[in-house]
C-alpha cells in the first residue's frame, strides 16, 4: 500500500474512534444522557380580586363602584360581556370567583356592586353589663360585611354603567347578557320586563329567583325574544320554588317570558341530567319548550338550595355539583368561548352565597 493509502486510512480510522469516544464512556459502554434542564417554575396564580379594575359611575351625588375582567390578549376586536349581579349576604368580588374558570376566554365580565350594608351592634346587656340599656351602642366592626340591593335606582344604576363600559372598551353592545343569584336574580327578571333595559342586553339568566306577582303584572318584556334561562333550587328556603302570596313560583316565572317568545306551553318537555356527583343529593331536570322567538330553559335543581351551582364549590350545602351555571349559561346564549387554559385560580369552597338569611319568605 502507498505512502498516500497509508495516509488515509489513518485519517478515517482515527476520526472514527474520535466519533466514538464522544458516545461510549469507558470499557466502550454508552455514556449516560445529559440531565434534563429543570422545568421553569410557574408563576404564581393571580388571585380574581387583583384581576378586576373599578369602574366609578357617579350619578347625581351618589358614586358606586363596578368592576371589570377584560380577558388578556384581546387585539381590539368586539367581544361579549357577561354581566353577573351578587346575591345577598355577598359582594361583587366574592362573586367574581364563580366566573373565574371562564375568564381570559373572550369574553368581558362586569360585575356591579350593590350598596354597603351595615355593621350589627352590639346587644345592649343587662345590670351585669359593661353598658346600661340606652346607652349608644359600639359597631361591631370585627365581621365581613356583603352588599345589598335596595331600590329600583339599582336596576338604572346597572344600565348607566354597563353603557359606560361599552362605550370605552371593544364590547359588541348585540352580545351583551344578564346573570344573577338571589336578590341579583330579582334585578335580572326586573330588568327582563324594563322598557328601558330591552336595548341593553340580550340575554337573562335568574338563578334561585322568582318574579313577584307585582311585577308580573305590569311586565313589558319589550326586548322579546331573548334567550331565557332560569335555574332554581327545589329547597331554596330564601327564593320558594312553589311562590308564596308575593311571587310567581319559578316555574310561573319561566313560562310568563316563555309567553314572551312565543314559546308553545303545551310542548314542555322535561329531561332529567346525568347525575355527575352522586355525594351532592342533588338531580337536575332540564325543562325546554319549543319556540317561534328565542329559547326558554328551566333547570330544576331538586334537593337544592339558594346556591350557585358549581362543580367546585363544595362547602356550601345543597349545592348541586352536576352543572356549572356558567357554562349552562354561554351555552344557552350562544356565546363562543375559546379554548380553556389551566385554571387560573381555584374556586373557593364556597363564595358565601345562599347563607338564606332572610329565612323563608311568607
Amino acid at each position: 500500500m502507498g505512502a498516500a493509502r497509508w495516509f488515509l486510512a489513518a485519517t478515517v480510522l482515527g476520526f472514527g474512534l474520535a466519533c466514538a469516544g464522544e458516545t461510549t464512556g469507558d470499557g466502550g459502554t454508552p455514556a449516560p444522557d445529559p440531565e434534563p434542564a429543570p422545568a421553569p417554575t410557574p408563576a404564581p396564580p393571580v388571585p380574581v380580586r387583583q384581576q378586576l379594575q373599578p369602574v366609578d359611575t357617579r350619578i347625581g351625588t351618589l358614586e358606586r363602584t363596578a368592576w371589570l375582567h377584560l380577558p388578556d390578549g384581546n387585539d381590539g376586536q368586539k367581544m361579549p360581556l357577561i354581566v353577573m349581579l351578587h346575591g345577598e349576604d355577598s359582594d361583587a368580588r366574592k362573586f367574581a370567583n364563580v366566573a373565574s374558570p371562564f375568564m381570559d376566554r373572550g369574553v368581558a365580565f362586569l360585575f356591579p356592586s350593590g350598596k354597603p350594608g351595615h355593621p350589627p351592634t352590639e346587644p345592649a346587656e343587662g345590670k351585669a353589663g359593661k353598658r346600661k340599656r340606652g346607652d349608644d351602642p359600639e359597631p361591631r366592626n370585627d365581621i365581613e360585611l356583603g352588599e345589598s340591593w335596595q331600590d329600583e335606582g339599582d336596576r338604572a344604576w346597572i344600565e348607566v354603567v354597563v353603557d359606560q363600559v361599552v362605550r370605552a372598551h371593544p364590547i359588541d353592545p348585540e352580545q351583551v347578557y344578564v346573570a344573577g343569584l338571589g336578590e341579583g336574580g330579582r334585578l335580572v327578571l326586573e330588568l327582563a320586563c324594563a322598557t328601558s333595559s330591552s336595548k341593553t342586553f340580550q340575554g337573562y339568566a335568574p338563578v334561585g329567583a322568582a318574579l313577584s306577582r307585582e311585577a308580573a303584572k305590569t311586565c313589558e318584556a319589550p326586548g322579546f325574544p331573548a334567550p331565557m334561562l332560569v335555574i332554581a333550587g327545589t329547597d331554596d328556603e330564601v327564593t320558594l320554588w312553589t311562590g308564596d302570596k308575593d311571587h310567581l313560583s319559578i316555574s310561573e316565572t319561566a313560562e310568563l317570558f316563555a309567553k314572551k317568545n312565543d314559546c308553545d306551553l303545551s310542548s314542555r318537555k322535561e329531561d332529567l341530567l346525568e347525575d355527575t356527583d352522586g355525594s351532592d343529593e342533588t338531580r337536575v331536570k332540564r325543562h325546554s319548550w319549543s319556540c317561534e322567538g328565542a329559547s326558554v330553559e328551566l333547570l330544576e335543581v331538586s334537593g337544592g338550595g339558594h346556591t350557585w351551582p358549581h362543580p367546585s364549590l363544595r362547602a356550601a350545602p345543597k349545592t348541586s355539583r352536576d352543572i356549572d351555571a356558567l357554562a349552562e349559561i354561554t351555552d344557552l346564549f350562544a356565546i363562543e368561548l375559546e379554548e380553556a387554559a389551566a385554571p387560573n385560580v381555584p374556586l373557593p369552597p364556597s363564595p358565601r352565597e345562599g347563607k338564606g338569611k332572610r329565612g323563608k319568605r311568607r
